[in-house]
């Protein structure tokens, strides 16, 4: 079996495949939740079915940030993001 090495020292790093990914599908989630009449944090939160440890981080984070708690003239975000090393 041959390991696989995501980091090569002394080359040049970009913009990882997992990481072009998240950035091309995170703000859909929010189009998609917001046009079915959810939120974008319960969707997340429900994408996560599968990843328990990465949901409870997202139900921690909501429940921190007072996620539900309406405010006027600014929004709230926060970025999360699940990569799978090769090794």
């Amino acid at each position: 079996m041959t390991a696989i090495r995501p980091f090569l020292p002394n080359k040049p790093r970009g913009v990882s495949r997992d990481g072009f990914y998240a950035w091309l599908t995170r703000p859909r989630i929010d189009e998609v939740a917001l046009k079915r009449g959810g939120d974008p944090m319960q969707l997340r939160i429900e994408l996560l079915k599968n990843t328990p440890r990465g949901r409870k981080v997202v139900e921690r984070v909501a429940e921190m940030a007072n996620w539900r708690q309406k405010r006027e003239g600014q929004g709230l975000g926060f970025a999360f993001m699940i990569t799978r090393t090769r090794c």
